[in-house]
């Protein structure tokens, strides 16, 4: 998406390598994605203590983090429902990519139960949310590549990028926003 701030300044939201696609450079720099798994539940809470997330890196579990936003604050389900985000990273065509919602689901759902969440048959509700352009990947000559990539970009002045994927830089919340605050101070 692209967001008109003023007639003479377009901030992009789209990541560089697409921004460069239609500027006319066919950029070789690449993403790896996440799909986040919600899976809901009739539970009070499910990730035990005042945990918050876990992180898991086994080679048979899929995905990579475990939140309960329900922990981070008592405004996003009621008191006896809860919901997990299941997060798990892919690259573009790889098998966690290509597989439909449903299979994800049904995938996600069988390992929390496996690592000792919660029983898959206990899902109440549940859908994915893919995003693309997340973490952005490292490789050797990689350095060359987003030189030429932002040299395309920087050639409109009153353009601007901002964000992971604007940028191809990973940053947190806390980050973004303060790169969107100096944004707003320079325009």
């Amino acid at each position: 998406s692209i967001a008109v701030a003023r007639d003479d300044v377009v901030i992009s939201s789209l990541p560089v390598t697409i921004l460069a696609r239609l500027l006319g450079y066919d950029s070789n720099l690449s993403f790896r994605g996440i799909k986040s798994t919600y899976l809901a539940y009739e539970k009070e809470k499910i990730i035990p203590g005042d945990i918050h997330w876990l992180y898991y890196g086994a080679n048979e579990i899929l995905f990579n983090r475990v939140t309960e936003p329900k922990k981070l604050s008592p405004f996003v389900s009621q008191d006896n429902k809860t919901y997990l985000t299941v997060e798990t990273t892919f690259s573009s065509g790889d098998a966690v990519d290509i597989m439909s919602p449903s299979e994800l689901i049904d995938t996600i759902g069988e390992q929390v139960e496996t690592v000792g969440l919660v029983k898959k048959n206990e899902i109440i509700d549940a859908s994915v949310n893919t995003e693309r352009y997340v973490y952005p990947l490292l490789y050797r000559g990689h350095e060359e590549e987003l030189a030429n990539t932002r040299s395309v970009v920087s050639k409109f002045q009153q353009l601007y990028s901002i964000g992971t994927g604007g940028d191809y830089d990973y940053a947190d919340s806390q980050v973004l926003f303060h790169k969107a605050f100096d944004l707003a101070d320079v325009i």
